[in-house]
Parts: structure tokens; C-alpha cells; sequence
């Protein structure tokens, strides 16, 4: 069973027992997925709860939208660690204008910087 982290907070506490699980959960535009126990505080004023986890996975969370084959291309080649200008050379492009093709899947995404872009897995070819 998957639930948030928060849930499973106030279970434990209401509870007063551990919980053991899979946590899937967004964090500040972050999808993180993982397993992880919940360990409520054993006193009588039950003011805190202990969550630890072991992360899978940890994904952006943008817009879905759907990039053509050269932007797919340029988000896989920044993952790879080149620069606009060795992008440029790769496909055949300037730089400028793989900075501005970068700034426009930014925009269409909702992402304010290139990050989230590099490690979304939803990225869709329009093609």
C-alpha cells in the first residue's frame, strides 16, 4: 500500500505503533518513492515521529507536455554534461539558439530552472 509521508506521520501517532511501507509522495514539485518506517514517539505527549526511508526514485513534477525529437535530443545531451555549444555542434544548431530552445522548454514546462527538465521521466516526443 502507497501513501504520503504525512499520513502515515498521524497514523503512527494516533496509533502509537510503527508502520512499515512504501511512501510515495510529492515534495516541492519532486515525486520521491520510497520504503520507510514510522516510529512515533513512545511517551504520553506523543510530539514526535521518526521517518526513515530508503529513496528509489526522485523525479520532477512538470507539466505534461510534449517536446519535438530535437528538444528530447538537447535534454538528453545536457544529461550527458555538454554545453549549449557542444549541443549546438552535435545537432547541427548555434548555440544560441539550443539556449533558446532550452528557455522555451522551460517555459512550456513550468520550470523555473533547467533541473527539473533534466530529471523528469514524463517527457512525451510530440512526433
Amino acid at each position: 500500500m502507497r501513501q504520503d509521508a504525512g499520513a502515515w506521520r498521524d497514523k503512527a501517532i494516533a496509533d502509537g505503533r510503527p508502520i512499515i511501507g512504501k511512501i510515495d509522495q510529492v515534495i516541492q514539485n519532486a515525486r520521491v518513492v520510497a520504503n520507510g518506517i514510522v516510529v512515533p514517539d513512545p511517551s504520553v505527549k506523543k510530539t514526535w515521529c521518526g521517518i526513515l526511508g530508503e529513496v528509489h526514485s526522485i523525479s520532477a513534477v512538470i507539466r505534461d507536455v510534449r517536446f519535438d525529437d530535437i528538444d528530447l535530443s538537447i535534454v538528453q545531451l545536457l544529461r550527458e554534461g555538454l554545453s549549449a555549444r557542444e549541443i549546438g555542434h552535435v545537432i547541427e544548431l548555434s548555440p544560441r539558439t539550443v539556449e533558446h530552445r532550452i528557455e522555451k522548454m522551460k517555459a512550456r514546462a513550468g520550470a523555473k530552472s533547467i533541473v527539473p527538465l533534466l530529471i523528469a521521466k514524463n517527457l512525451v516526443s510530440a512526433s
